[in-house]
């Protein structure tokens, strides 16, 4: 299985702006020529979070356009710059995820978690207890399958200290 990880575009409220020196709008349209192209296609995009720089003021819409023509299926985690609510009306969450933010899904014979780590106004990571005993019973319900999980924040201490 072929799966493409996008994560951090930091799209900014306005189209074309700077961020940081770099063209986040552009460099994503660059990185969707490119998985276009490939050959065999992907068969699963998993967008891995921090899609706008400011998720209250950006518009997940706007990204939904830019995938419409990727004909994969296409899976969302969110990131500490994404507002939830916002990520939550547009079309890149799957419903089945509901108000929780976080779910999973069988794609061949494989199982995918996708784990939200974000805590609003906070830029570190954290997996409440509600969610830890929900994955818990997902990774035993699905214990004969080969499971890959998706979440924002990196699980352990990167030792990069601006990271961590």
């Amino acid at each position: 299985m072929r799966i493409a990880h996008i994560s951090d575009f930091h799209l900014p409220a306005k189209p074309g702006q700077k961020l940081n020196g770099a063209l986040p709008d552009a460099n994503l349209i660059e990185a969707l020529t490119v998985l276009k192209k490939q050959s065999p296609k992907p068969d699963l995009i998993v967008l891995g979070g921090d899609l706008l720089e400011d998720g209250q003021k950006g518009n997940y819409e706007a990204i939904v356009d830019l995938f419409k023509d990727v004909q994969v299926p296409l899976h969302t985690v969110a990131g500490n710059h994404d507002d939830l609510k916002g990520l939550k009306k547009s079309s890149l969450v799957q419903k089945s995820n509901g108000e929780r933010g976080y779910g999973s899904f069988d794609q061949g014979n494989a199982h995918f978690i996708l784990l939200n780590t974000t805590r609003a106004g906070k830029p570190h990571g954290n997996i409440e207890e509600q969610q830890l005993l929900w994955l818990s019973e997902d990774l035993w319900s699905n214990r004969d399958k080969p499971v890959v999980i998706f979440m924002h924040h990196h699980p352990i201490d990167s030792d990069v200290p601006w990271l961590d």
